[in-house]
């Protein structure tokens, strides 16, 4: 009897011995498999860990006007332009923008009042005035609203940008992502859009369906094309010797004496909210509160104004500085042209199509 227990003693402790060979080996096996063959598995975990450390790089924005929310990242710098207060006295403009700026990424967020504008209708308004190289207007997809739409454009010249355009209840909102030569600047837009919620209770992809992100994210073919093209703008901080931090506008070499007609204006004005070339200024006014178009420059009469030419294929802004019906003073930059800036005296009107100006800027 005592012979049988220690052979089964004996028995149970090799067993036991075996049991931790085998368990280490297949430990250090399943190790190799995963380091070697599966790739995916290490990138999957570094994606993943790369998410959970950006959270605490994002700041949060509340937008009060419509109710929603996105993140951004903390090296971005949030500006608001303008906004109107309630009761709004244009409620057929832009209520508020807010501009996300790093480096040469500009990205412009606008809150419009639906009213009784159809989105169909209110887009196709738009596409009017900045004439889009292609617009595609998509149907929401998900089970919690059937009713909502939102619209993708693209514009290949003048200012090259994708457009992001969505029905949210009671208003419109506009996302502008001006196409940049680095990949991850669009690839940040996408992530910007993506961390949108509405109010409490969803984000964008419960709101237009799943597909919503991949979508918005395919349109970055539409960046790669106008890098391709050489048609991405390099906005430029200096030009002719002259500085304006944050212009969204080119120079035509920062290192010459030769410049750029709308960048020359925006430093004048420290900001103007219109995108693209000159000719193209005047019929984006509608759409900006406290902006508006007279044939004048006297009528009414203002502290300043851009007088503006349309002759293609670019047309031309001037800054105006005083004048009266008979002839105006100012100064300007001319693309790609020596003398920066050319003052001129006494110019006279006829000379312009015409004179945009802000409220801001009437004489009491």
């Amino acid at each position: 009897m005592k012979n049988r227990m220690k052979k089964m003693v004996k028995y149970m402790v090799v067993l036991w011995v075996l049991g931790i060979v085998f368990s280490v080996t297949n430990h250090a096996n399943s190790n190799v498999e995963n380091d070697s063959c599966k790739p995916e598995t290490a990138t999957s975990e570094l994606f993943i860990e790369i998410s959970n450390s950006n959270i605490y790089g994002f700041k949060t924005y509340q937008e009060e006007i419509s109710g929603f929310s996105f993140s951004y990242p903390e090296t971005m710098t949030l500006l608001e332009r303008y906004r109107q207060e309630f009761p709004y006295p244009e409620p057929d403009r832009i209520l508020k923008r807010i501009s996300l700026v790093e480096g040469q990424m500009f990205l412009d967020i606008d809150v419009w009042l639906k009213k009784e504008r159809e989105f169909i209708d209110w887009v196709g308004v738009q596409d009017q005035i900045f004439n889009y190289t292609q617009t595609n207007v998509y149907d929401s997809l998900s089970i919690v609203t059937n009713k909502q739409k939102y619209a993708i454009s693209i514009q290949q010249d003048s200012y090259p940008r994708m457009v992001l355009s969505m029905e949210l209840g009671d208003y419109f909102v506009q996302f502008t992502q001006k196409f940049t030569k680095d990949a991850n600047d669009f690839q940040k837009f996408v992530k910007i859009v993506s961390t949108i919620q509405l109010g409490d209770k969803f984000s964008l992809s419960e709101y237009f369906g799943e597909k919503f992100i991949a979508e918005i994210n395919s349109y970055s073919v539409a960046n790669q094309k106008a890098i391709e093209l050489g048609k991405v703008i390099i906005s430029a901080d200096t030009c002719c010797g002259q500085s304006s931090p944050g212009n969204p506008f080119p120079c035509c070499d920062i290192s010459s004496s030769k410049g750029n007609c709308t960048w020359y204006v925006y430093r004048q004005y420290g900001y103007v909210p219109f995108y693209g070339d000159a000719m193209t200024w005047a019929a984006q006014v509608v759409n900006h509160v406290g902006w508006y178009h007279s044939p004048s420059p006297a009528v009414p009469n203002t502290t300043r104004s851009i007088g503006e030419h349309r002759n293609p294929p670019y047309g031309h802004v001037a800054y105006i500085s005083s004048g009266s019906s008979s002839g105006v003073n100012g100064s300007e930059q001319n693309w790609c042209e020596t003398g920066c800036p050319v003052y001129f005296y006494g110019r006279p009107v006829n000379r312009f199509y015409g004179f945009i100006y802000h409220i801001k800027d009437l004489i009491p």
